[in-house]
């Protein structure tokens, strides 16, 4: 009766551990993902998230400009 008590805590806390572990790794992720995004020089990359998010023609048409005049001057450059 005891052995399986002391198992039974054993495998809780191994499945509190393993919880923990998942949650830290999935929030590492997300901010990995947040700093590729927001780190990139080229302004480019947060436009090119925005023509995707955009809803409306006129916003997407003003990104799409804007985009591809930041990449005409690099490539100038």
């Amino acid at each position: 009766m005891m052995e399986s008590g002391v198992s039974l805590i054993n495998f809780g806390v191994l499945l509190m551990i393993v919880t923990m572990v998942v949650q830290d790794v999935r929030i590492a992720s997300i901010w990995t993902k947040r700093d590729r995004i927001t780190t990139v020089e080229v302004g480019g990359w947060e436009c090119a998230r925005n023509i995707r998010a955009a809803t409306r023609g006129k916003q997407r048409e003003k990104c799409i400009k804007r985009w591809r005049k930041i990449r005409a001057t690099k490539q100038n450059s």
